[in-house]
């Protein structure tokens, strides 16, 4: 995930949210802009999920750490895709997004 305006977000610290890879970017600012391209591997509609990052110390919270949808997108043919959203949608935290078909 590409955010734009970098300096409103800041690196996540080590540790305390749970994230895929070495980090994650996060704001407390709203409708800051976000993007990602996807490779999709045949034409059809995808449901976009983000991950909802929280605590590593709270699983118990059905809320957080877990798969979120936040929209769908439909595609043609095979392509890749520039996905286009914002802080509000990711709930302040860009990480990953999963593409479902």
């Amino acid at each position: 995930v590409k955010v734009s305006r970098p300096s409103v977000w800041k690196k996540s610290a080590k540790d305390s949210l749970a994230y895929f890879g070495d980090e994650c970017l996060i704001t407390d600012k709203v409708r800051q802009k976000v993007s990602a391209k996807v490779g999709l591997p045949e034409a059809g509609t995808y449901r976009v999920y983000t991950w909802v990052a929280g605590s590593v110390d709270n699983w118990s919270d059905n809320l957080i750490n877990r798969w979120k949808e936040v929209g769908s997108v439909t595609v043609s043919k095979k392509r890749t895709y520039k996905w286009r959203g914002t802080s509000d949608q990711l709930n302040g935290v860009a990480d990953k997004l999963l593409f479902l078909k």
